[in-house]
This record gives C-alpha cells, sequence and structure tokens, in this order.
C-alpha cells in the first residue's frame, strides 16, 4: 500500500492463456478470438449498434432515451428506460416449449434441492 493506507496496488504476472476445448467453443454464443475481438472493436466504435443488438431479446417496457450518460466517475446506462427482469428471464418463454422446464434450482445444505418450472 502507499499513500498512507488510502491506495491498494495489485501486483500479477500472470500469463499463462487456456483455451477452450473445441466442443466447447463449438457450442459457445462467442466461438473465436477473431469474433471475440470484432465484437468487442464495435462495442467501442459502435456502442448504439452494439448494444441494440446485444439488447434485442430483453423485454423492455420502454426503450432508452439515451444509451449511456458517462460523467466520470459515474455512469449511467440505457437512461430512461424501463426494463423488469422476470419478463426477460421468465415470463416471455410462457407460451413456449420452454414453459416446463426448470427455471430455478436451489441446492441447500446437505444435498437438499428445490427445482422450479
Amino acid at each position: 500500500m502507499s499513500d498512507g493506507g488510502n491506495a491498494i496496488e495489485s501486483f500479477s504476472h500472470e500469463s499463462a492463456s487456456y483455451l477452450p476445448t473445441a466442443e466447447f467453443s463449438s457450442q459457445a454464443l462467442i466461438k473465436t478470438q477473431a469474433e471475440y475481438e470484432r465484437l468487442y472493436k464495435e462495442s467501442i466504435d459502435s456502442p448504439e449498434t452494439f448494444w441494440e443488438r446485444e439488447t434485442s431479446d430483453l423485454v423492455f417496457r420502454k426503450k432508452w432515451s439515451t444509451l449511456f450518460d458517462w460523467q466520470l466517475p459515474f455512469a449511467k446506462w440505457f437512461v430512461g428506460s424501463e426494463l423488469n427482469i422476470t419478463e426477460s428471464c421468465l415470463d416471455r418463454h410462457l407460451q413456449t416449449d420452454r414453459k416446463h422446464k426448470r427455471a430455478i434450482i436451489w441446492e441447500g445444505e446437505p444435498g437438499e434441492t428445490v427445482e422450479y418450472t
């Protein structure tokens, strides 16, 4: 620590890299490092286009008026939007074949489980 105890310094020197298996990558949403880098660049160069697409499967009751308001040290995202996350996570599946799939699996001690559909 420095600054008389007002700052925390971190010294991480990890340089190992672990690639996913081909089987894992084939089932992943982002399948390659190149695809990840393209999406990352788009998120920086064209955040409105990127986030419009990436949030397209969420159920917004009211769409945002401003994507972000960046006033350091504060940041606000999706300004003016209204979102009920349970609609996006659960309710939208009630009219599909997924309506009887497990939505939540709770595991307690010792080995107790409760499943909610």
